[in-house]
């Protein structure tokens, strides 16, 4: 990773940790969760393509999202994806726990 990358990383990082915090919180709030499905933010968007080295390419009708798995308490992994613009991300558990499963290109 270049030096530049790194000075980019840092410059996200605030903005990611307060979306990663909405996810603690969901996950406080939900202790019967385990998985959550949201809207990707642009700092999250943006850390993935200085990772992956490549921009998410997105059609007009599509939308980057997040799939969330809390896997214990303020510990989660977090899946870019993208789906449908405008979906509903208000998803119950088994729905939202699928869809990571998917994500993961694993059968459950």
């Amino acid at each position: 990773m270049t030096r530049n990358q790194r000075r980019q990383l840092h410059k996200l990082a605030e903005r990611v940790d307060r979306v990663v915090e909405s996810d603690h919180r969901f996950f406080e709030r939900f202790p019967d969760r385990q998985h959550r499905v949201r809207l990707a933010s642009q700092a999250e968007i943006e850390t993935n393509a200085i990772i992956e080295g490549d921009k998410i390419t997105v059609a007009p009708d599509r939308q980057v999202y997040v799939v969330v798995k809390s896997i214990a308490p303020r510990t989660n992994l977090r899946l870019i994806i993208v789906g449908p613009r405008d979906a509903d991300t208000d998803l119950p558990e088994d729905l939202a726990q699928a869809l990571y499963f998917r994500a993961w290109g694993v059968a459950r």
